[in-house]
């Protein structure tokens, strides 16, 4: 996966030690804004473990919130699903 770089944000994929780490409560390897990780954040997560893709949704190094996919039901369609902390700058 690529890390994605618009004008204010970078979306930084999520390797699948991350996703574990992050899941198990340990947010020591990212710089976590103020109300993340949300309580969305530990399913969708758990999802990269079983082939999913995510990214952390950063703003300037710090993690505002996170974003993945959703695998195809079968139809050819891909849900894309996003949780942003409340209180952004």
């Amino acid at each position: 996966m690529d890390r994605i770089v618009t004008t204010r944000l970078v979306l930084e994929p999520v390797s699948r030690e991350l996703a574990e780490a992050l899941v198990a409560g340990d947010v020591s390897g990212v710089t976590a804004g103020e109300g993340w990780p949300h309580e969305d954040t530990v399913d969708g997560l758990r999802m990269v473990l079983h082939g999913s893709e995510a990214w952390l949704v950063t703003l300037d190094g710090v993690v505002i919130g996170d974003a993945g996919t959703f695998g195809d039901d079968g139809s050819g369609d891909v849900e894309i699903g996003e949780v942003l902390i409340d209180n952004l700058p």
